[in-house]
């Protein structure tokens, strides 16, 4: 299932879509072998009855698919991502490699009773944390320009609740 369908984001039922506002951020933190995970994962989500994936007929055409949600992990900046994803597979206690049963290397599927979710990462809960607060901080800024504009103009009574609604936001934050 793609995500880009004509310029337009099309989002999967997958892990890794359903966690698009935090690949979304500026830098999101997340180790190699952790995506590696929800790649699988995710994967899974996608095509239940298979049980390996193929390093490259399946994680690197899911990579592409998704490509506009994944392509701010600092990996991906990278000339050499797909060593660096392939490595990730190959070391990774979480992953089983399928080299036995299809005697050829690039097989790999989640070991059994792996399931993860990406909250419970203290990096990411800090990076949606940064997210929040510059949020709140780009909120705080439009309302003092505001507060600069109906003051310069002469609106004291909506001067006076945009200063109101500041002030609860910055006590709120201070709490």
């Amino acid at each position: 299932m793609s995500c880009v369908e004509d310029q337009r984001v099309i989002l999967c039922p997958c892990t890794i879509c359903r966690k698009v506002g935090f690949f979304s951020s500026e830098k999101p933190k997340i180790k190699t072998t952790r995506l590696c995970v929800l790649i699988l994962q995710s994967l899974k989500e996608i095509k239940p009855l298979q049980d390996y994936f193929n390093l490259k007929d399946d994680v690197y055409l899911f990579i592409q698919q998704h490509w506009n949600i994944l392509s701010n992990i600092t990996i991906f900046k990278k000339q050499n991502w797909k060593k660096s994803i392939l490595d990730a597979f190959n070391h990774c206690p979480q992953i089983k490699s399928g080299k036995e049963l299809f005697n050829n290397i690039g097989y790999y599927k989640l070991k059994d009773g792996i399931i993860t979710s990406i909250s419970d990462d203290t990096e990411i809960l800090e990076t949606m944390n940064s997210i929040v607060m510059a949020s709140i901080q780009n909120v705080i800024n439009q309302l003092y320009n505001n507060l600069l504009i109906l003051n310069k103009f002469g609106n004291d009574l909506i001067a006076q609740q945009h200063s109101y609604i500041m002030m609860n936001l910055l006590t709120s934050l201070c709490n």
